[in-house]
């Protein structure tokens, strides 16, 4: 993604969901990238058989991978539903399932690469777009297998 002719660094604010029919079941992530109140960047991956932890990771990756594409982008802010995770990637929770801790290490890879990066677990209702995402990709991927 190219940046805008401005210059200036700026700041952006992920909403990110996993969504998982069963657990483990079928998988989506999705992540919804804002600047100033604005929709940048919506993004979506179906992941296949997954747990619902895994997923809200998944979906930390992506926003983390798609923001550093802004290549003036060093302040970011993600919001989630997963408290589990935010606790996690915070520190305050210990992570006790080795593909989980895999993930987030690759998470602190990426968070590495922001100035500023802060994780915030909010209601599931102020993170309704970033769900809608990642049920839109899931029953998409799971309407072509049929």
């Amino acid at each position: 993604m190219t940046d805008t002719a401005d210059t200036k660094n700026i700041s952006l604010t992920a909403y990110i969901d996993g969504a998982c029919r069963g657990n483990p079941g079928p998988a989506a992530c999705g992540a919804v990238l804002m600047c100033d109140g604005q929709v940048v960047l919506e993004a979506g991956e179906f992941l296949g058989k997954s747990t619902n932890n895994r997923a809200e990771y998944c979906g930390l990756l992506l926003a983390l991978n798609r923001a550093a594409e802004f290549t003036n982008c060093r302040r970011l802010t993600v919001m989630t539903d997963s408290q589990l995770m935010a606790r996690q990637i915070r520190g305050e929770y210990k992570i006790k399932d080795a593909g989980l801790r895999e993930l987030k290490e690759q998470a602190d890879g990426l968070i590495a690469r922001f100035d500023y990066f802060k994780i915030h677990d909010i209601r599931r209702t102020e993170n309704a777009a970033a769900d809608k995402l990642a049920n839109r990709h899931l029953d998409a991927a799971l309407k072509k297998r049929g």
